[in-house]
């Protein structure tokens, strides 16, 4: 099985982080609720790294990355074929794709992609699932006690080929 891994250069790194810091502020600007929770983070530092994460799989499929600055948006990429991506990130190298429980089939993107890692160590692609499957398969969890119910699905669960 081939694995895919990707480390930003500085170039990268740089945009990234510049990116995470105008969608953040965006954010906070138009009244937007972070939704994004991780145990000692602050939301500025997951955003950058979720960007990061994503610069990288665009690297891997050999895509463009999103510099779409009116905002977050779920909708990450829009693949050659036209499937829409939405790519989750953790830098847990166990870490299963979560997704937030607002989301269903008739508001999400086409897929979900899974990615381990961090800006600075690099990250490693872990697979895919369309919504359709994800819906169907996925559970609602509360990872920890404080943080809210999510979807949960399993990371041995992914398509590990990259996307078409």
């Amino acid at each position: 099985m081939p694995t895919y891994f990707h480390k930003l250069n500085e170039c990268e790194e740089w945009c990234a982080k510049w990116y995470g810091e105008h969608i953040n502020e965006y954010a906070k600007a138009n009244g937007l609720t972070e939704c994004k929770v991780a145990e000692g983070k602050s939301g500025v530092t997951i955003q950058v790294e979720g960007i990061g994460a994503e610069w990288a799989f665009a690297k891997m499929h050999n895509i463009f990355p999103n510099t779409n600055v009116d905002g977050p948006n779920h909708v990450d990429f829009t693949m050659p074929s036209g499937m829409t991506v939405d790519v989750k990130s953790t830098d847990h190298p166990r870490g299963n794709l979560l997704v937030p429980l607002r989301f269903n089939l008739k508001n999400s993107a086409d897929a979900f992609a899974l990615v381990r890692g961090s800006t600075k160590d690099g990250f490693d692609y872990v697979g895919w699932v369309s919504a359709i499957d994800f819906f169907k398969k996925a559970e609602k969890r509360r990872m920890r006690d404080w943080m809210p119910l999510t979807w949960f699905f399993d990371a041995s669960e992914l398509n590990r080929e990259l996307m078409k």
